[in-house]
């Protein structure tokens, strides 16, 4: 079996696979943040109150954080060309069930089986890029996936805002063709995916690779600052769309996407940046810069008109987590490279569940103080996070 540094000569092979990996860390963040923008307009649809819709985004969110602790291990033990496959045809067919959806219940259903599929995706794209990259190049290439993620998490508001002002269901209509068309050119490199240490194991070890990864506390501590991180970000933007949209503000569904498409794609010009510190001044001081960045625009929150301001505040806050999350995914497909589709998945795991809890644990905080708690929140977990960056933990990775 050929080793990953078979592939670290610039060739085709490399930059398909990178590809290919980049579109499947985009596909997750993509859909998953798309319901924020229009969430005024599901409510209009399905004639539902905010928490059914927020209920849409964490049943989405739970299957994905909760079925990566099993699809790496899977990928480690019968290839990742199985897994990435099982996990695309899931996710159009039920893309399509989205877009069909007569009802919030239907709608709900078919949102946790997107969910599902996705598990497969965004960890095996970290496996491919740590596979298919050097120690040297690995900085750059994850900066990459950096980049990718982040243009999911960005667009996805827009385009689903954009889609909303005529007929929101267009949106998942056209991703079940997209993720149709990653399935082909993912299955155009099969040749390449069977020569790499990624192609499957002859061993029966899905769960003990799964309680390895576990055992593992530098991959814990690195999933539970992600955790935080993440249940900061999708509760500030999940009743940021629904304060803009009621009174006094009144934006539409184009209006509010706009606005965190744009601080999402600030975060695309600091995932170069965050590669660079990484290589230049190591992960750990890299980790506390992006975490001192994460408080400013809470604290600004009381010192200023946060809504003349918003723009400033949430690019400020998409640089911060920008910086800290490249980081951390360089670490975890580092700490164990033969079992890294595993370890990516628990990592993964364990962050996402922050996402998908943070709608509904934030629900009640809004719903007594408003969107003024829901900050109080995120400024409490921006400080357990930088204060977690200087733990001697963190001081281990330079």
């Amino acid at each position: 079996m050929l080793q990953s540094e078979t592939y670290n000569n610039g060739s085709e092979i490399v930059w398909s696979m990178i590809l290919l990996g980049y579109a499947m860390s985009f596909i997750g963040p993509f859909t998953s943040n798309a319901v924020i923008s229009i969430i005024p307009t599901l409510e209009h649809t399905f004639s539902v109150s905010i928490a059914l819709i927020s209920l849409s985004i964490t049943l989405y969110l739970f299957p994905f954080s909760l079925f990566q602790l099993f699809s790496g291990a899977i990928s480690d033990r019968f290839g990742l060309m199985k897994g990435v496959l099982t996990g695309l045809t899931l996710f159009a067919l039920s893309s399509f069930y989205v877009a069909i959806a007569p009802d919030i219940s239907h709608f709900i259903i078919a949102r946790a089986l997107q969910g599902v599929g996705a598990a497969f995706l965004y960890p095996s794209s970290m496996a491919i890029l740590g596979e298919f990259s050097t120690p040297e190049k690995r900085g750059r290439i994850m900066s990459g996936f950096g980049v990718a993620t982040t243009a999911g998490v960005s667009s996805g508001p827009l385009i689903a805002g954009f889609f909303a002002a005529f007929n929101w269901r267009l949106f998942f209509f056209i991703l079940t063709v997209v993720s149709i068309m990653i399935t082909l050119a993912f299955i155009a490199q099969k040749r390449y995916l069977m020569r790499s240490n990624i192609s499957g194991t002859k061993d029966n070890a899905i769960v003990k690779n799964i309680i390895t990864a576990i055992h593992d506390l530098r991959l814990i501590m690195l999933g539970m600052m992600g955790f935080l991180i993440f249940f900061m970000r999708i509760a500030f933007y999940t009743y940021l769309s629904e304060t803009l949209s009621k009174a006094p503000y009144f934006y539409d569904p184009l209006t509010i996407g706009s606005y965190i498409s744009v601080a999402g794609f600030a975060g695309l010009l600091s995932s170069p940046v965050a590669g660079f510190l990484d290589d230049k001044i190591g992960k750990r001081k890299t980790i506390l810069i992006g975490s001192m960045f994460l408080l400013v625009p809470f604290i600004l929150y009381f010192t200023i008109n946060w809504v003349t301001y918003l723009l400033l505040l949430v690019v400020t806050m998409s640089f911060g987590i920008t910086l800290v999350f490249i980081t951390f995914s360089i670490i975890a497909v580092e700490i164990n490279p033969k079992l890294r589709p595993t370890y990516s998945s628990v990592y993964n795991a364990i962050r996402f569940l922050g996402y998908s809890l943070g709608p509904t644990m934030a629900l009640p905080i809004f719903l007594a103080f408003e969107f003024t708690g829901v900050i109080i929140l995120c400024l409490s977990v921006a400080l357990v996070t930088l204060f977690l960056a200087f733990t001697n933990f963190m001081k281990q990775f330079g």
